[in-house]
């Protein structure tokens, strides 16, 4: 295995520099993509790999930022305000007006009800999908599962963005539940209304590149989405500063083979950054030696660790450098099966990937904020073992 010459680092400064790039990305606020704030984040990626002597830069794509008008759900006694989904189409000012029916009930009704988790791949989200396209519904509302916070919405990823369908959906979170559902029994009218319009912007990737010794060799490629719902300390900033690390090892190691980086916007509306970059970039795709996915929620309290690799040779690599670290996964995805997360466009090219993921119990809600949804310790000792992946891979 390639040993690295850095300088020698106590954990402490690593923990600082990870502690650092987390805090200061939370600090920002909402990360949606094409906002102000995702413009101010990018050139903040850019500065911080700079400092380094990385040169970075901004590559733009256009995007239809959703302006939300109004997104409120008026009951007899009380009203909430909520999120639209952003994949569907929109009621207009006036809302839709009508009694509710949980949408699994086989019930008419005017407006479906579901309570359901962020995670997309619950039985509750093939009964949303499955309600939004039978056309059974004039509108649709969505109540965060108990075990979010009670206030907040926790918002869905828009994977249709660009082709939405569907009645309009409201999200809102579930504090309360108990009075929708007496609503759903006593059949008393409802307002929902999700009005909101399409206004075109420019996003941008933060791409980077170190050099090889050999730039004949295919190059590794480490990856990140840095945009989505919220501050998502938690869910994006663990890939961030993993990202950041790896950058700065690279920076005081020339690689052997070059290492290219790309932290897309567009993650939460169908990973439109990274299908921008994938099209003007076409060549890693398939010839990239490695691509090394820094995704979601692995720096997250409570997270369950989940690991997805191409092929077994990666798999007994990573899994030889994190023995060295003591750290194992909770959940490995099976080799060949389609993997979750932005990595899914690498599996579709046929490229040689390995991934790291968890689970999160904020996933998308306003209360991922650093610090208290971080668990630095463990985030700090998972960049370590990445960095030494990325190192490895680059110099083999």
């Amino acid at each position: 295995m390639w040993s690295s010459t850095l300088p020698a680092q106590t954990q402490g400064d690593k923990r600082q520099r990870i502690s650092d790039i987390i805090r200061e990305y939370s600090q920002q606020g909402n990360h949606r993509t094409g906002s102000d704030i995702d413009l101010l984040s990018a050139h903040w990626m850019r500065d911080r790999l700079a400092a380094m002597g990385i040169a970075a830069s901004l590559e733009p794509f256009s995007v239809d930022k959703i302006e939300v008008e109004t997104a409120r759900f008026i009951a007899p006694g009380f009203e909430t305000e909520g999120e639209p989904l952003y994949d569907c189409h929109y009621s207009g000012a006036a809302g839709v007006t009508g009694v509710l029916s949980e949408i699994d009930s086989g019930l008419a009704a005017d407006i479906g009800v579901v309570m359901l988790p962020s995670a997309d791949s619950s039985p509750q989200h093939i009964l949303l999908d499955a309600a939004r396209r039978t056309g059974n519904y004039k509108a649709i509302l969505v109540v965060n599962a108990q075990s979010y916070p009670p206030e907040g919405v926790a918002v869905l990823n828009a994977q249709d963005f660009l082709e939405p369908f569907g009645p309009p959906v409201l999200q809102i979170a579930h504090a309360r539940w108990t009075d929708i559902q007496t609503l759903i029994a006593t059949q008393q009218p409802v307002t929902l209304i999700a009005s909101a319009r399409r206004v075109q912007t420019t996003a941008f990737n933060v791409n980077a590149s170190v050099a090889g010794h050999d730039p004949a060799l295919p190059p590794v490629v480490v990856m990140t989405p840095r945009s989505g719902w919220w501050q998502c300390a938690s869910e994006r900033g663990g890939g961030i500063a993993a990202f950041v690390e790896i950058a700065h090892a690279l920076s005081l190691n020339k690689p052997r083979c070059s290492v290219l980086f790309t932290a897309n916007s567009g993650h939460e509306l169908g990973h439109l950054g990274l299908n921008h970059f994938m099209r003007n970039n076409p060549a890693p795709a398939n010839d990239a030696a490695v691509w090394i996915d820094l995704g979601a929620n692995f720096a997250a309290k409570g997270s369950v660790i989940r690991l997805q690799f191409s092929d077994y040779e990666l798999e007994e690599l990573t899994e030889l450098i994190l023995g060295s670290q003591r750290l194992a996964p909770g959940l490995k995805t099976p080799i060949g099966n389609r993997p979750s997360g932005a990595v899914q466009k690498v599996f579709e090219a046929g490229g040689h990937f390995v991934s790291l993921l968890g689970s999160n119990p904020l996933l998308h809600h306003p209360n991922d904020v650093w610090p208290e949804a971080v668990d630095i310790e463990k985030t700090t000792r998972w960049a370590e073992a990445f960095t030494g992946l990325v190192l490895e891979l680059s110099n083999s």
